[in-house]
């Protein structure tokens, strides 16, 4: 996968290309993004477990999961604009698919866990990836509830993503957290 060797490049065109394959498909854009492999990890996982320098492939799944949530309200507006809010035979079904999808996909893809409850941000932080851990916080710097429910995420060993960086022996990702979040969350983390 295009991650594995960090190439955004070749990340971009298979998205453009899911993207229109998602026209014609039932398979959706979010589907692609948090669909998981054997140890249920995400392209996104994968992306934070590469390397330091996965950060340009993390950029590009971050722009995705951002157009896709713009495009999800846009389209969302424009529904509710056009009153077509009429309930039509066999509807019942869509409507429940569409209260699932009604989470934003940047909360659905940071805080989605594999077997052993890690998010993206615990790959990130164990392999020491301070750029993909700045690039994970500042996609969610204006969202503070989120914020706090990525920050705070433990994985099954009771780890948050801070604590993971400190216990490997990774202080620059760690000192990355104390230096990009707001000082209440900061100090609250290091407790």
């Amino acid at each position: 996968m295009a991650v594995f060797v960090n190439n955004a490049d070749v990340l971009k065109l298979l998205f453009a290309k899911w993207k229109e394959q998602c026209k014609d498909d039932e398979i959706t854009m979010r589907g692609m993004l948090t669909r998981s492999d054997g140890n249920d990890d995400t392209i996104l996982h994968n992306a934070c477990v590469a390397t330091q320098e996965a950060a340009e492939c993390v950029t590009v799944l971050l722009d995705v999961v951002k157009q896709e949530d713009k495009e999800r309200l846009e389209n969302k507006d424009k529904e509710e604009k056009e009153g077509d809010k009429e309930k039509k035979e066999g509807d019942e079904e869509k409507e429940n698919e569409a209260d699932s999808v009604d989470k934003d996909l940047l909360e659905e893809v940071l805080l989605q866990c594999n077997k052993e409850n890690n998010t993206p941000l615990h790959y990130a932080s164990k392999q020491g990836g301070s750029k993909v851990v700045s690039l994970l916080l500042d996609a969610i710097k204006e969202n503070r509830i989120l914020m706090e429910k990525v920050i705070f995420a433990r994985n099954n060993d009771g780890n948050t993503a801070w604590s993971l960086a400190m216990s490997e022996g990774k202080q620059e990702t760690a000192d990355t957290f104390l230096n990009k979040l707001p000082d209440d969350l900061a100090e609250k983390l290091k407790r």
